[in-house]
Order: structure tokens, then C-alpha cells, then sequence
């Protein structure tokens, strides 16, 4: 049996709601949610990038339970995105906007 959680916290869902309504334009209401454990993007590769739209926004995201293995590399590359720098590796595979067709 799993002990994993499928029901989301509705606190925290609340808490989500309202800060997105109440920063970003064109937010309405929440029309659905899912979460899992794992998480991994079409192409497995991770997502680390300024939010389009939003650049002071970094994000990294599908870790899926490999990013472990590159935790100082992906901190130090958070940091210089955070900090505006020039990335120190070549992040275009890992955009945000890139295409996931597979």
C-alpha cells in the first residue's frame, strides 16, 4: 500500500490560489490540480529557467528523484540565474520555452 498522499492540502491549495489570483494577471480560478511524487518532463531532461513572462521568476523543476545527483551544479546555476549572471553552462536544452514533442 502506498503512503503517499493523493488529496492535496486544501490550506495550502488555498494559499496557492490566492497568490496566484492576487500577483499575476489573468489568473481567474483553479480548474483543476494534480500532483505526484514523480514528476519529469516529456523529454526527461529538467526545467531550469527564468519564467517566461515573469523573468524575475527562476524555476527549476522535473527532478523526478535524479536531480540529487547534480545538486551543486543545479544550485550554482539557480544562483547565477537568480543573480542575472551569465550561466556558466549552456541552459538552452533545459528552457522552459524549448518543445516537447516526444
Amino acid at each position: 500500500m502506498s503512503t503517499f498522499v493523493r488529496e492535496p492540502n486544501s490550506e495550502l491549495v488555498q494559499l496557492l490560489d490566492q497568490f496566484l489570483r492576487h500577483n499575476w494577471d489573468g489568473i481567474k480560478e483553479c480548474v483543476g490540480l494534480y500532483f505526484s511524487p514523480y514528476t519529469m518532463t516529456k523529454d526527461t531532461l529538467f526545467v531550469l529557467d527564468k519564467l517566461p513572462g515573469y523573468p524575475q521568476i527562476s524555476l527549476f523543476t522535473g527532478g523526478s528523484g535524479q536531480a540529487f545527483k547534480f545538486a551543486p551544479l543545479l544550485g550554482k546555476l539557480l544562483a547565477e540565474l537568480v543573480l542575472n549572471q551569465t550561466p556558466s553552462v549552456d541552459l538552452s536544452p533545459l528552457s522552459a520555452s524549448r518543445e516537447l514533442d516526444k
